[in-house]
C-alpha cells in the first residue's frame, strides 16, 4: 500500500466519522447544513492537497499548508476582532 491510498482511506474515515457525527449530535437541520458545508469544504481541501502532493507539486503543497497555518493562526489570535461576540 502506497502512501497516496493509505491517506484517501484516512481522509474518508476522519470525513465519514464527522458526517456521521453531525448526523448523531446535531437536532436542527440548519445547524446540520452547517457543519456538512465546513466538512465538505475541508474534505475538498484535504483532497485536493493530497492531489497537489501526488503530482510532485511539493513546492506549492509547501505554500498552500503554511497559508491555511497562518490564517488558522491569525483566525484564532484575532477572533474576537474577526467575530465580536455581543454579550
Amino acid at each position: 500500500m502506497n502512501n497516496l491510498k493509505l491517506f484517501i482511506i484516512i481522509g474518508t474515515g476522519i470525513f465519514g466519522g464527522l458526517i456521521l457525527m453531525s448526523f448523531i449530535q446535531l437536532e436542527k437541520a440548519e445547524y446540520r447544513m452547517e457543519a456538512l458545508s465546513f466538512i465538505a469544504i475541508a474534505a475538498a481541501v484535504y483532497f485536493v492537497l493530497l492531489w497537489l502532493f501526488q503530482k510532485g507539486l511539493k513546492k506549492v503543497f509547501t505554500a498552500a499548508v503554511l497559508v491555511l497555518a497562518i490564517l488558522a493562526i491569525s483566525t484564532a489570535m484575532f477572533h474576537h476582532f474577526l467575530f465580536p461576540a455581543t454579550h
